[in-house]
């Protein structure tokens, strides 16, 4: 089991930090007490289904104010594998962040009268015994919260970035899914359903699919989705987006909307052969993987 303990300074993007890991299939645990960390650790190796977790300590907790260092030291004795990740920047850069979101420092439930800057030094006086144990430090001054993710991605897979595509077909008449980064409607294309003898099949069959594409409205739209995801997909992938979503809709999802995302998802397979792609016909109830063999 993969065990980190995230901390550092109030500002430097420990909230950043454990949305992105949860992102990449951490199990994590925000504001843990630390008198509650070996408890918890001794429970959460006997769950068998979790295998990555990360546990974030900051100032919200009253014990982490006395002798943090010293527990986290024999925490790490205890269970060796466990990492400590400490997130620092630089105090004109916490003062800018805290200015932008707003936020009071955790240090005012228990320190009053004193000023932002005073917080910081406050609280960089108590957290930098900690800073001297941490296995892996990360200083975020110069980094926005995109390259933030980037980075943390980068350390917590090794460099291995691995997106999901999905590819996903509905009816309008069942609602349009929620997760969709982008809607295609292909309502205006020739209906096979009007077809009798392909009304009963679907468009992984290829009889409604040649039927679709030999109408030359549907291959000049298939030509504009191709070159719109020939501009989109690498600028998620630059932004290291894990999950993107491409929906194509029909009035029922059953025929149009499932061609064109079998013929787009073997599309984006062909051209981006190291990604993960699956294709989902929502009201049909398929979900599945999409490998470079796909035809029939």
């Amino acid at each position: 089991m993969e065990i980190y303990i995230i901390t550092g300074y109030s500002g430097a993007g420990k909230t950043t930090t454990i949305k992105t890991l949860e992102d990449i299939g951490f199990y994590t645990v925000d504001n843990i007490p630390v008198d509650l960390i070996d408890d918890f650790i001794f429970l959460l190796r006997q769950k068998s289904n979790i295998n990555k977790c990360a546990l974030v300590l900051d100032l919200r907790s009253l014990n982490f104010q006395t002798d943090i260092s010293s527990v986290i030291k024999k925490i790490k004795e205890k269970y060796p594998n466990i990492k400590v990740v400490f997130l620092k920047a630089t105090k004109d850069t916490i003062i800018n962040r805290y200015k932008e979101s707003r936020r009071p420092h955790p240090l005012s439930l228990y320190y009053k009268n004193l000023s932002l800057p005073e917080f910081i030094e406050k609280e960089i006086e108590i957290l930098s015994p900690i800073e001297d144990i941490a296995d892996i430090v990360i200083d975020t001054s110069g980094f926005n919260i995109h390259q933030l993710k980037e980075e943390i991605i980068n350390i917590f897979t090794f460099g291995k970035y691995e997106p999901q595509i999905n590819i996903l077909s509905f009816g309008f008449k069942y609602g349009i899914p929620e997760i969709s980064d982008n809607i295609f409607d292909v309502r205006f294309l020739p209906n096979p359903h009007y077809v009798n003898n392909l009304r009963d099949k679907t468009g992984e069959n290829k009889e409604v699919r040649d039927y679709i594409f030999s109408k030359e409205v549907a291959k000049n739209f298939f030509n504009i989705i191709k070159s719109y995801i020939d501009f989109t997909l690498p600028n998620y992938l630059k932004e290291k987006k894990s999950y993107i979503t491409y929906s194509f809709g029909c009035t029922g999802g059953k025929h149009r909307s499932v061609a064109f995302a079998y013929e787009i998802a073997k599309y984006i397979k062909e051209k981006f052969p190291n990604l993960k792609v699956f294709l989902e016909h929502r009201e049909l109830g398929v979900r599945k993987e999409i490998e470079l063999s796909l035809r029939n």
